[in-house]
């Protein structure tokens, strides 16, 4: 079966490649999937940015200490939404991790 997909929207990257892509919506997988996906060589590329900004730990400029407040909110909301699931067993899967900050905080809450 082929998964449906409706457009969701269409995004630019401003820092990196200027490209526009397409966030589309897979019914199948319930989740927004890119389109175009960049290939294995394009993705290392929006990485090894400096002006990737979520794999700073800068707080120089004042863009910096706004991101890394509101990272703090998004991630402390996020616990909380999560912690709100009343099940025994509790697993989660982070996949793409970047620095690791979403997983750190679920595990130091247990």
């Amino acid at each position: 079966m082929i998964p449906k997909k409706s457009h969701y929207l269409t995004v630019e990257d401003y820092t990196v490649s200027n490209k526009k892509f397409d966030l589309l919506y897979n019914e199948t997988l319930e989740m927004l999937v890119t389109f175009p996906q960049p290939n294995a060589e394009e993705l290392v590329g929006y990485y090894e940015s400096a002006e990737y900004i979520s794999h700073t730990a800068s707080k120089k400029s004042v863009t910096d200490k706004l991101y890394h407040i509101v990272k703090k909110i998004a991630l402390a909301s996020k616990l909380k939404r999560i912690n709100s699931f009343k099940t025994v067993n509790k697993h989660l899967l982070d996949v793409v991790c970047g620095t690791g900050e979403f997983y750190l905080t679920f595990k130091h809450d247990g």
